[in-house]
């Protein structure tokens, strides 16, 4: 029966597969929500097509190639994607077999794709009924599975090791997600909680550097600081889009013990508790807003954030050569809150944020 089986899904996979109907469906491995990452059938809302796997909102490519011949941080800070891709590469196609008009993945690249693509919609849809997400402010992102970083020594064309697993790119917008990890439990590119975490560096870049790719600039402490704010606003809201802290530990287990709030060290501590790392920093300031969501709702929380950041961008501009400090946002925050809520994440911040809590805004 086996040997029957095999040979009716390679009978299957012969030739041109035939296109699914709308809404398209696929057996992908998926979070559900609550218990974890089981292989599931899956429906889209905005995909159009799985050869290349490219809907209404994005589109996943494949192939591309980042020269690395210039200055890395000239590269990232461009917003012509011609002076960052030597080879843009091409949308992807999956290869499939269509079974009761179910689309099955052939291999893991197509698996990832379509993964890609489900975890990026499953998040814009959330934040288009969350914060009024609009597509054409927004703009339509470009998605790259598997992108390869090459320098040039003489005639030679030679790889560069990647060091992360995921980025988003702010001169371009683009979003980066690179081979799988063999330490992973569930490949990086099929996380619900790694692409929440990511799209929401383009929600920061969107809400507050308003797309400019020198927003980013000031000196280089203060630019941590930032990074800090952006890196554990975006745990926070990948929580609040997954509806589950343990998403970013489901995949990697060094994850788990650096982000999964509360985190076991505090402003004071971090640099020996955790190192110095604008990520551990970060890690306060996700745990600071968990411990009061935890009191006052994720989504309630959230809009304090939210509700923030148009002051958090002007604060920026005004200190970026000054200074500029994590905790000058967290009383952003606590001002954008009720008074009633005030006292409750006055209560976190004052003791996550234990050095400052002299100089955050509570009675």
């Amino acid at each position: 029966m086996k040997i029957l089986i095999l040979f009716a899904l390679l009978t299957a996979s012969c030739g041109e597969p035939e296109s699914p109907d709308e809404p398209i469906r696929a057996r992908i491995l998926a979070s559900d929500g609550q218990e974890g990452y089981t292989f599931r059938d899956v429906e889209f809302q905005t995909l159009r097509s799985v050869s290349p796997v490219k809907g209404d909102i994005a589109i996943v490519r494949g192939g591309a190639i980042l020269s690395v011949d210039n200055d890395v941080e000239e590269i990232i800070a461009s917003n012509d994607p011609d002076a960052i891709y030597s080879d843009r590469g091409r949308g992807l196609d999956a290869d499939y077999i269509l079974d009761g008009g179910v689309v099955h993945p052939k291999d893991f690249t197509s698996m990832s794709a379509l993964a890609i693509y489900y975890n990026f919609e499953r998040t814009y849809l959330y934040w288009q009924n969350y914060n009024n997400l609009n597509l054409e402010d927004f703009g339509f992102t470009t998605i790259y599975n598997n992108p390869t970083l090459k320098a040039t020594s003489g005639s030679t064309s030679l790889e560069v090791e990647v060091k992360v697993n995921a980025a988003f790119l702010a001169g371009v917008r683009d979003l980066w997600f690179f081979k799988k990890s063999k330490l992973a439990k569930v490949p990086i590119k099929m996380s619900f909680g790694v692409m929440a975490h990511e799209f929401f560096h383009s929600m920061f870049d969107y809400l507050v550097a308003e797309k400019d790719p020198t927003f980013y600039d000031g000196l280089s402490y203060n630019q941590d600081q930032l990074s800090a704010i952006n890196e554990g606003l975006s745990d926070f809201f990948s929580i609040l889009v997954t509806g589950r802290k343990e998403e970013l530990g489901e995949t990697l287990e060094s994850l788990g013990e650096t982000r999964i709030p509360p985190v076991p060290w505090f402003q004071s501590n971090y640099p020996t508790a955790c190192g110095s790392s604008f990520y551990c920093l970060g890690s306060v300031l996700n745990s600071a807003l968990y411990e009061a969501a935890e009191t006052l709702g994720m989504e309630v929380v959230g809009r304090y954030v939210l509700d923030a950041l148009p002051g958090l961008r002007d604060l920026w501009l005004l200190e970026r050569e000054g200074s500029f400090a994590v905790y000058k946002f967290v009383n952003l925050i606590i001002a954008a809150a009720s008074a009633e809520d005030q006292a409750v994440l006055c209560a976190s911040m004052t003791k996550w944020f234990d050095s400052n809590a002299g100089v955050l805004t509570c009675s």
